[in-house]
């Protein structure tokens, strides 16, 4: 069970621009409609922070997809590993496990068709790619027994957003927030219940084009 709430990134001269990051994650969530945000895999980090928290190794995954004889590519290439800091828990220090991530994503379209008008005529001159790109950093971890959860996994993305075309390039910088609530049931033939929410571009600045 879970919803992502995700806002546009906001242009400072032009109407906001959707939030490519769903058309990013892996196989796994694509095959699930992008709509699943509570599952254990590093190749969702765009889709939930937070799903980085419950991870125990250091997976490396890489995603790519081609639509329409490749003229419409998505791809995401993403990386974790573990370290430990010493919180304050309960009255008490305790190792805390984090993980760390670094993520690329890539939406384009390309051999988009470059044409000049002359004579009253377009006449094709070449052609470009137009599209998304994201870099970013992730962090995440995994509590016990806190705010009446079981398990709860939270995770904080930072990020550069980049839409291109042709020759041309803006950028923003974006803030998402994501949370996995597990609650250990064990009636009714139901081993546990999950609640997954992220919150994408919570924050994130302005982006106009180089010529405005």
């Amino acid at each position: 069970l879970g919803g992502i709430l995700s806002s546009t990134v906001f242009a400072q001269t032009d109407r906001p621009v959707a939030n490519p990051q769903p058309q990013m994650a892996g196989a796994r969530f694509t095959a699930l409609g992008v709509t699943v945000p509570t599952l254990k895999d590093t190749s969702g980090i765009f889709v939930n922070p937070a799903s980085a928290g419950q991870l125990d190794s250091n997976p490396l995954s890489f995603t790519n997809q081609g639509f329409l004889g490749q003229n419409f590519t998505y791809k995401s290439l993403n990386f974790c590993w573990p370290f430990e800091m010493m919180l304050n828990l309960n009255n008490r220090p305790v190792p805390q496990k984090f993980q760390f991530g670094l993520s690329y994503g890539l939406a384009s379209s390309d051999d988009i068709p470059e044409t000049v008008s002359y004579n009253n005529r377009f006449m094709p001159i070449g052609d470009y790619s137009a599209g998304f790109d994201i870099v970013n950093a992730t962090v995440a971890s995994e509590f016990y027994e806190m705010f009446g959860v079981n398990v709860l996994s939270a995770g904080a993305n930072a990020k550069v957003f980049r839409q291109f075309i042709a020759g041309q390039s803006r950028f923003a910088m974006g803030f998402d927030i994501g949370a996995i609530a597990t609650y250990y049931f064990n009636q009714y033939g139901i081993e546990k219940f999950r609640i997954g929410v992220p919150v994408l571009n919570l924050l994130s600045t302005g982006m106009a084009w180089n010529d405005n």
